[in-house]
């Protein structure tokens, strides 16, 4: 999630502000075998691969969540229940229209029991919460 929330930084209007750094965020090594899905989320690598985010403005211009796109199938996608084209609002109750808010959020991911997300899939609002203890597979 350090990609992405990097990306949504940026989208958010960080452009010309240096990015934090990944040891910035999470001071923990990424797991080269994540056994649980926190262990996933916090794996900035795997959250490269697993697609990308572009801002989603509302008719002021104002960003109200980032779209994704580009999802290729993977154990992320598939344990977070994300499509392409998923705009989210909300990560754990920070919404992310700000650079601050997104760090804010993914910061949140690290302590917290489970993974809240707010979005909206084709035009319906919906919330995706899932154990971040749940164990996963890396065969993908």
């Amino acid at each position: 999630m350090v990609t992405w929330i990097m990306m949504v930084a940026i989208g958010c209007g960080g452009i010309g502000q240096t990015a934090p750094q990944p040891s910035e965020v999470n001071n923990e090594p990424a797991s080269a075998s994540p056994k649980t899905l926190r262990d996933l989320v916090m794996n900035p690598d795997a959250l490269a691969r697993a697609g990308r985010v572009v801002p989603q403005r509302n008719a002021d211009g104002d960003v109200v969540g980032f779209r994704i796109g580009g999802l290729r199938r993977s154990v992320l996608g598939e344990q977070l229940d994300l499509v392409n084209g998923d705009v989210i609002h909300s990560v754990n109750g920070h919404a992310l229209t700000s650079p601050k808010e997104a760090l804010t959020a993914y910061q949140s991911i690290k302590d917290a029991e489970k993974l809240v997300l707010t979005l909206t899939r084709e035009g319906t609002p919906r919330t995706i919460s899932v154990d971040l203890s749940t164990p996963v597979s890396t065969d993908d």
